[in-house]
């Protein structure tokens, strides 16, 4: 007879903590497949149900602290949040960071190509130029470049270019 009480009890508390998730944290379904042991679920359910009440009481910040520190033995990786701000994280980030990085160090490859054909066809006196030039990223205006060092006879003349077509 307690057994039975006490499995009603779980299944009450259970739904009711599943409501309150869905509530208070947005989720549609709850999600208990993350956690490999069933010691890892409770966990990470009691967890979900003290930061929902957290957020309802505006201390989510200095909970998600408190359990940052808590000595747990529990995967984040398998965690629905985590995994949803990693998700979102890489959508965000990466999609422009990693084009960007592409461009920078294309840029930068191209600059040093750049300075290299300087130092070739004008000599020493070419890198005092490199100074005026090596903040430029843009694509249009490294192509000038490239054109001013072909047409240009002179450091001199070349700076000339430089300045009137890049600068």
């Amino acid at each position: 007879m307690i057994d039975e009480y006490d499995k009603i009890i779980e299944e009450t508390i259970n739904e009711a903590a599943d409501a309150l998730v869905v509530e208070v944290c947005g989720i549609d379904e709850p999600t208990t497949t993350s956690p490999q042991t069933d010691e890892d679920i409770l966990l990470s359910k009691y967890l979900k149900i003290a930061e929902a009440l957290s957020i309802l009481k505006g201390v989510q910040d200095e909970f998600c602290k408190e359990v940052d520190d808590m000595a747990l033995v529990f995967d984040i990786k398998k965690d629905y949040r985590y995994r949803q701000g990693f998700e979102e994280g890489l959508k965000l980030g990466l999609g422009d960071g990693k084009e960007e990085m592409y461009k920078r160090l294309f840029n930068k490859g191209l600059m040093e190509g750049i300075k290299l054909a300087i130092e070739v066809k004008f000599g020493p006196n070419g890198l005092t130029v490199i100074e005026n030039i090596k903040a430029v990223d843009d694509l249009t205006k490294i192509e000038l470049i490239k054109e001013s060092i072909k047409k240009a006879s002179t450091v001199s003349e070349f700076s000339e270019l430089i300045n009137a077509q890049v600068l």
